[in-house]
């Protein structure tokens, strides 16, 4: 195996550990993300009683001058709606999940990664047997108020 055919063999390996197979309600196939900081990985995330029962569950992890980035776990859907000041990147970390965005819909799958453009109609529906989690990183910081519902039909 030659130099070039070894680095596309461990870049292969490591997208394969990033992504990760990890148990998802006792199934070891199902493909899960994993979130790396400087101080650990987390593997899975920890969501109370109380969030799992929400519709939608939101955990702040950071907020910086220039951005905020939450955690989501996703039971059902969102409504449409369009964040009119800030732009938006989503990744989807466990789960299926449908990204309504603009006048076209996508079936996701863990590693997949949204860009959200502020004023852009969008929302997320679950489509899996179990909830679904993403990371999404707001610019400016979101504070929760910049959320205007749009009245569109929802297949």
């Amino acid at each position: 195996m030659n130099a070039i055919s070894a680095r596309f063999a461990v870049t292969g390996v490591a997208l394969l550990v990033l992504v990760g197979c990890q148990a998802d309600g006792g199934r070891m196939d199902a493909p899960r993300g994993r979130f790396l900081t400087p101080q650990r990985m987390m593997d899975r995330l920890e969501w109370s009683d109380a969030e799992r029962s929400q519709d939608l569950a939101v955990k702040t992890y950071r907020v910086t001058r220039s951005a905020s980035t939450s955690f989501i776990l996703l039971n059902t859907a969102e409504k449409p709606h369009v964040h009119d000041h800030h732009d938006l990147i989503v990744t989807v970390l466990s789960g299926q999940v449908r990204m309504h965005l603009a006048l076209q819909s996508v079936d996701l799958r863990p590693g997949d990664v949204v860009d959200i453009p502020r004023g852009t109609v969008h929302w997320a529906q679950n489509i899996g047997k179990t909830p679904s989690e993403a990371l999404a990183v707001f610019t400016p910081p979101y504070d929760g108020r910049d959320m205007r519902e749009v009245d569109m039909p929802v297949p």
